[in-house]
């Protein structure tokens, strides 16, 4: 009692702050967890993780028929453990509630690799407050159980490797070959953080701050380690790892998925992506504060690299070529072998984590500019000031268009939303749906409601409402059946056919959703849905 004692009396105001932050945020996720729609993708990931632990804990065979075991199944043999399964809807809300515990975890890994490379407690806070203030990786939190806890894992075996590359020991090795299983195997780009934990011991090597035999051996025990615990991690290789492995590679690589996207004004497909789809994307997606502050982080660690040859580089540096290079690495891979992408950058923002950590060494680098020209006070002003403008409008955005951050688009997209909706795709998920059903349910008190959507996306939002208002829902598939039409505009800038709208929802000037009630004549309309 006494030693917990002299800690609180020891943590700064900065720590204090941050553990208020991070007890308002875990609030936060019990609180909205319930709130969000449901993807496309959730009912598969819900088989995907009943058959995987069905295969590990039974002895089910029935994961080894379906395509799905080839994706990364560490997260999901964890949410079929954790999953209430007494009601569809628990089901999935308590999901949602998991997939965002773990991103919290996240925050917190991502908080002490900000303030291991600022050596700033406030810095790393400021860090932890940005990556909450990116809404589409905050709303992703909740409903993505595929890309959100790979940013996590991927965020956790950066630190993980960082703690390992500076003191290279058994146990160390060990922590660092569990989380990089772990992360592998939930996405196969996972990969590159033994080729980073390589390079950090050559690094190492090279300015005499290990020993070439015990560095050579550790990471043999590492790299030995981190296939063994992936092989244990992932149920469809124990029959077969090295074949199951390559093919689970040669499937994910190149996957085998082509769908049309609304891309720049025009309709382009998922396997011709051009190069520059993913710049684009976290371009027009991400908060115009971190984009300018990369910059200076970007110019920061760039700086001293033609140095390296005439003098020592210190750890400090190298975890900052290692930060930049986990964020670099996996963007020029997926441009230079055409990996298959679509839903906007959704697979690819395990990359942001360390993105942001180069903005936040551009935002010290700045503060450090500040501080030298300026007085103080004036200089803490300022800092304030450029801070509240570059966050403040963010946070009260993710407030007022709550739960739809994952349509959230910085001005550089377009003058406003409706701009933005001509050009780009907004709710790809149909997360819009579960209102639109429910707005419908409370207009009509009806016990059987014909319903035509869109896109399938809103079939299954109706596995999120209680289920005596679910089984009010008769989901059709012509107009003629429909008493009721649901559109989330999936691919559509223009509006639908229909006049009687009695629901919509909007994102600033833009229309994410609209719910009509159909007339007899409009039941005859050639309409075709997706």
């Amino acid at each position: 009692m006494h030693s917990i004692s002299r800690i609180i009396k020891k943590m700064s105001l900065a720590t204090w702050m941050a553990l208020i932050f991070f007890i308002g945020l875990l609030i936060l996720g019990f609180m909205i967890h319930s709130t969000y729609g449901m993807g496309w993708d959730e009912p598969d990931q819900v088989n995907s993780s009943i058959l995987n632990f069905k295969y590990v804990f039974r002895g089910n065979p029935a994961l080894l028929t379906i395509q799905n075991r080839w994706y990364g199944p560490f997260f999901e043999v964890f949410l079929a453990a954790v999953q209430d399964g007494s009601t569809i809807q628990k089901l999935y809300l308590s999901r949602h509630l998991w997939t965002f515990i773990a991103y919290f975890v996240g925050c917190i890994f991502f908080y002490f690799l900000a303030r291991r490379l600022t050596k700033h407690n406030g810095l790393a806070l400021i860090g932890a407050i940005c990556l909450v203030l990116s809404p589409r990786i905050f709303a992703d939190a909740f409903y993505n159980s595929k890309d959100s806890p790979f940013l996590v894992l991927y965020t956790m075996s950066l630190l993980s490797m960082l703690w390992f590359l500076d003191k290279q020991t058994l146990w160390r090795g060990l922590f660092h070959a569990i989380i990089t299983a772990g992360t592998i195997t939930i996405r196969l780009p996972g990969l590159i953080i033994p080729a980073l934990t390589v390079l950090g011991l050559l690094i190492e090597l090279g300015n005499r701050r290990s020993h070439w035999k015990t560095a050579v051996s550790l990471f043999f025990l590492y790299l030995v380690m981190t296939i063994g615990f992936g092989i244990l991690f992932w149920p469809a290789l124990w029959l077969d790892p090295w074949h199951g492995f390559l093919t689970a590679y040669k499937f994910m690589s190149h996957f085998p998925y082509e769908v049309a996207m609304l891309f720049m004004g025009r309709s382009i497909l998922s396997t011709q992506l051009p190069w520059y789809y993913i710049p684009v994307w976290i371009a027009i997606t991400t908060p115009i504060l971190y984009l300018l502050t990369f910059i200076p982080g970007l110019i920061t660690i760039v700086g001293y690299q033609k140095n390296w040859i005439r003098k020592e580089i210190s750890s400090t540096q190298r975890d900052e070529t290692l930060i930049l290079l986990a964020f670099l690495l996996p963007l020029l891979t997926v441009i230079v072998i055409h990996s298959v992408l679509y839903d906007a950058w959704r697979q690819m923002f395990f990359i942001y984590p360390p993105f942001l950590l180069v903005s936040i060494l551009g935002l010290n680098w700045s503060w450090r500019q500040l501080k030298n020209r300026l007085s103080k006070p004036l200089a803490l002003g300022l800092g304030i000031a450029v801070l509240l403008i570059g966050l403040l409008p963010t946070g009260l955005w993710m407030i007022n268009y709550h739960p739809y951050q994952n349509v959230y688009f910085n001005r550089l997209a377009g003058k406003d939303m409706l701009t933005v909706q001509q050009n780009y795709m907004m709710d790809y998920w149909g997360l819009s749906y579960r209102e639109g059903i429910e707005a419908i349910l409370a207009v009509d008190d009806g016990d059987s409601i014909s319903m035509l959507v869109e896109t399938g996306a809103g079939q299954i939002a109706q596995q999120l409402l209680p289920l005596d208002e679910a089984n009010r829902i008769r989901a059709v598939s012509t107009l003629e059946e429909a008493d009721y039409f649901i559109g989330n505009y999936y691919m559509l800038s223009k509006p639908y056919p229909f006049k009687d709208e009695i629901y919509a929802v909007k994102i600033g000037n833009a229309k994410i959703l609209s719910v009509y009630r159909l007339s007899e004549e409009e039941k005859k309309l050639p309409f075709v849905t997706r």
